[in-house]
């Protein structure tokens, strides 16, 4: 998709201006290529047309929510003895929507994170750390593609680069009465204290980490700004979906036309997930870090193919239109102009490019 050669492009390269690309010479492999965390020791590699990158897949983050742990929070990680050559993604995907997601394996062992990152002298690194989070409508997805392979983000901007998977479906959003819910979300979080708690290890700053996501992803990290006001551990969020009304008359039009009917799997449970995301905004009870909104290229396409592919007929453009209006474009802009206003100032995304 376009928005990772484009729109990611412009939005990190001003993240990470003031971080020198240095030209590859002196790569240490060795010093990056062991890494003590408290999964364990976690032994990378370096992957295939990469320079100077080692990557690390498929790192335990949580014990697996399986058995008595189904439908449970996350739990942490005890460390391990047992050391793991993280050489290839997780063996499964979280347990997913198996008609649309079907022909991939997929298991309730799934709570594992990747991490990418230079070969750097550790002791002298402090990169910026960006971990995303994947799209997918929180019934399928995973880490496991080359949309989301960080290698090639990390070689050219020297930052570190982490992808988590969470668990989705019926897993991860049970909402079951009188459980935790929205267990994905949750997963999350404590994907992103592991990297808090282990990420310097890899050459990265724990105190620059920068959380995204691209449609889902997304609206996960705007979740987390509210969830999270007292501790919100990120120096930074980006939702890559949902900007496309500008001026307050486009705002009005806007949530005319939405359906006000719910279409996404969190359910408010006034921890994790609030029943009244207005008010809140408006007081103030949101994370009080930097956050960039903007929205990607056809960012449409995913959802026409669904429908067809489980029914064989395309959706039509009002349906889509109303799909993303109400999705995506009308609470975010809602949310950018509520929070700029007293809390920050906003800046127009396309300064940079």
């Amino acid at each position: 998709m376009r928005f990772q050669s484009q729109v990611t492009a412009l939005v990190f390269g001003t993240l990470v201006t003031s971080i020198p690309v240095e030209p590859n010479v002196g790569c240490s492999i060795s010093q990056s290529s062991n890494v003590l965390t408290t999964s364990g020791l976690i032994t990378g590699h370096v992957p295939w047309n990469s320079d100077c990158v080692v990557e690390f897949l498929g790192i335990p983050y949580a014990q697996p929510p399986v058995g008595q742990l189904r439908f449970e929070a996350p739990v942490k990680l005890n460390a391990s003895s047992k050391p793991y050559i993280t050489s290839k993604y997780a063996g499964a995907k979280c347990v997913a929507d198996f008609l649309v997601d079907g022909a991939t394996p997929q298991s309730e062992d799934c709570l594992y994170l990747n991490v990418w990152t230079k070969a750097t002298n550790v002791a002298d690194a402090s990169k910026p750390v960006l971990v995303f989070f994947f799209g997918g409508g929180f019934n399928l997805g995973g880490t496991d593609t080359a949309f989301y392979n960080g290698k090639y983000f990390a070689g050219a901007q020297d930052v570190v680069i982490v992808t988590v998977n969470y668990r989705i479906d019926v897993f991860g959003f049970p909402g079951a009465p009188g459980q935790p819910a929205n267990l994905g979300l949750r997963d999350q979080r404590v994907g992103v204290e592991w990297v808090r708690d282990n990420i310097a290890a890899f050459g990265g700053n724990p105190e620059k980490i920068t959380i995204f996501g691209q449609s889902v992803g997304g609206e996960a990290v705007d979740f987390w700004a509210y969830a999270y006001e007292q501790d919100p551990i990120v120096s930074g969020i980006i939702a890559h979906s949902g900007v496309n009304c500008t001026s307050e008359e486009d705002q009005l039009a806007c949530v005319r036309q939405v359906d006000p009917s719910p279409i996404f799997a969190p359910f408010p449970d006034d921890e994790v997930v609030f029943s009244d995301y207005i008010n809140g905004t408006t007081a103030g009870h949101f994370a009080k870090v930097p956050i960039m909104l903007g929205n990607t290229n056809n960012e449409d396409g995913f959802y026409r193919l669904v429908p067809f592919a489980q029914t064989g007929l395309l959706p039509t453009s009002q349906d889509v239109t109303q799909f993303l209006l109400k999705s995506f474009t009308c609470p975010v802009t809602f949310q950018a102009a509520a929070s700029s206003q007293p809390w920050g100032s906003s800046m127009d995304l396309s300064i940079y490019g």
